[in-house]
């Protein structure tokens, strides 16, 4: 599994729609294994019990997505703009029209490593580092921990945007958190996608400091094993998108 970051306008986000593959999986014919027995389908996968040689017989429909209304996500965006006019200093607005579009996936457990070394950081300062070149996942009571002590700290951590804000980084220049309902009424957190730019470069050259040989990861790499690899692996996905995202004045989000 992977986590998914893109940089567009808010439109163009994909969801997996489950509910419509419940009911395609619903008029389908209800399908059997080789000894006739019946069996269910995978709603996100597509992939049913397994045939002879333990290989999918069939994939019944494929993955069903839907995406926000352009007629939703741009009232949204204004009632945010002249509510937070006064704490931003600016105009909240972008291009919801825009075609570009550029994104890329990392792996998850990179992705956390990225906010777990960024927490470390936050906690204990640049010191935390250069113990951790070479180490492996850390147990996951001690990663829970690490990442709950950051949470609880709130904005007064160095690291908000990486740390307290999970999908959503818009372009506005305030270092601060807008935390509303997003055009669907669910409650979310919205970043500034600057100031996201800002830590991540930081944190990037902390890891470099701590461990020289680090910039040998790549997104072209599978997931390293060892924690500030995996850091820096994900943070190249992170950093290019950030500047691309400022570059372009639109939104930076991500799935998983």
């Amino acid at each position: 599994m992977g986590t998914g970051y893109e940089v567009s306008p808010l439109h163009r986000i994909a969801y997996l729609d489950t509910a419509a593959m419940e009911r395609q999986q619903m008029a389908a014919p209800t399908p059997k294994n080789d000894a006739g027995e019946q069996y269910v389908i995978d709603l996100l996968t597509g992939f049913p019990g397994a045939g002879a040689g333990g290989k999918p017989k069939v994939i019944i429909g494929a993955p069903v997505f839907r995406y926000p209304a352009t007629d939703a996500v741009i009232p949204w965006r204004d009632r945010l703009a002249a509510k937070y006019r006064g704490q931003l200093g600016e105009a909240l607005t972008w291009d919801e029209g825009s075609d570009f579009e550029d994104g890329d996936d990392v792996a998850t457990s990179a992705d956390v490593m990225l906010r777990y070394v960024t927490a470390l950081v936050d906690e204990g300062g640049p010191g935390a580092l250069p113990r951790l070149v070479g180490t492996g996942r850390p147990p996951q009571a001690d990663l829970e921990r690490t990442l709950t002590r950051a949470e609880q700290r709130g904005y007064t951590g160095h690291y908000p945007q990486l740390l307290l804000v999970e999908q959503y980084w818009l372009p506005f220049r305030r270092d601060m958190i807008i935390e509303e309902a997003d055009w669907e009424g669910h409650p979310g957190r919205f970043g500034s996608v600057s100031n996201l730019l800002r830590e991540v470069t930081e944190v990037r050259a902390l890891i470099r400091r701590a461990d020289p040989k680090i910039v040998r990861w790549t997104v072209d790499d599978d997931a390293p094993e060892h924690v500030l690899d995996a850091a820096w692996q994900a943070s190249e996905t992170v950093y290019r998108l950030a500047k691309l995202a400022v570059a372009h004045h639109l939104p930076l989000w991500c799935t998983t």
